[in-house]
């Protein structure tokens, strides 16, 4: 019993805790500097990475309780019967979709485009695709 102890306790000592190696789990695959540099290279681009481009539009859900009643989320907001934007307009809800006017800038005429929960709409192309981008 005594050697089994002496053993968990070398053994402790032999690889530190997650907290004194730079906040890391050990690592089967990579070395503690690797992990390191991995780490902080993720770090620096997580922002990148969670930023949504500028030119595209997305509807991330939708609650339709009739007509008059409803919730979209457009590119993390929510919108509401009663909301305003002067270069966007929903024109309608239903509980599928959402069919929106869209006057971008230099562009006389509105573009529409319809899109359901979890589809984003491509400013420059005019694609509609599946997700966020």
């Amino acid at each position: 019993m005594i050697e089994k102890v002496l053993f968990l306790a070398a053994l402790g000592l032999a690889f530190p805790s997650s907290l004194e190696a730079q906040d890391a789990p050990p690592s089967l695959f990579y070395s503690p500097q690797e992990v390191w540099q991995i780490e902080t290279a993720l770090r620096h681009e997580q922002p990148a990475l969670l930023t949504q481009a500028k030119h595209v539009l997305h509807c991330g859900s939708l609650v339709y309780i009739d007509q008059d009643q409803w919730i979209v989320w457009l590119q993390g907001e929510k919108w509401t019967p009663q909301t305003a934007r002067p270069n966007l307009h929903i024109l309608s809800v239903t509980p599928e979709s959402v069919h929106l006017s869209l006057l971008m800038g230099g562009e006389k005429e509105p573009r529409e485009v319809t899109l359901r929960p979890n589809q984003s709409f491509n400013l420059l192309t005019g694609a509609v695709m599946e997700g966020i981008y």
